[in-house]
């Protein structure tokens, strides 16, 4: 018979309970193909309030029904993509949202494809498919870590109410 030691169930309680008081943000991923979005959702649904889009142009959309209604700390782009790629959508979004964290995935290595995405998507990562879901879930934690950075530096500056 196994017997439970209560002090680690209030340790693991009291964790949980600590976890719950954090600000869950949202993230937009955004891919082409139902398969990718589904994996990418399974790995940060349970930390993560997500928000899905089938290409660049409805992400645009989505940005800009969102406005300030909303929390979003970082999206998440495949590269190609029909109608509006990755770069395109995350140039765009750096526009309406430019504190939240820019990430391209993408499974094409592809060394202009980088170079695009950070100098003019201005991201933080560039992940290639296939990713360890480990690896995936800490590069969308350091993302969000670097959007609350961001917004807390902005809410310190002197003008930022005007």
């Amino acid at each position: 018979m196994a017997v439970f030691n209560t002090k680690n169930l209030e340790k693991l309680k009291q964790a949980a309970d600590a976890q719950a008081q954090l600000p869950r943000y949202s993230v937009l991923i955004v891919d082409d193909k139902d398969s990718n979005l589904s994996v990418m959702a399974g790995v940060l649904r349970p930390h993560f309030h997500l928000l899905e889009a089938r290409d660049g142009l409805e992400a645009i959309g989505m940005l800009k029904d969102l406005g300030d209604t909303t929390t979003l700390a970082c999206i998440i782009s495949d590269y190609r993509m029909p109608r509006m790629g990755g770069v395109e959508l995350l140039v765009e979004a750096r526009r309406i949202v430019p504190l939240t964290s820019r990430i391209i995935v993408s499974g094409y290595i592809d060394v202009d494809a980088v170079i695009d995405s950070v100098n003019l998507g201005g991201i933080c990562k560039f992940i290639v498919k296939p990713f360890d879901s480990q690896e995936f879930l800490d590069a969308v934690n350091f993302a969000v870590e670097q959007f609350q950075f961001m917004t807390n530096a902005q809410a310190r500056q002197p003008d930022a109410g005007k």
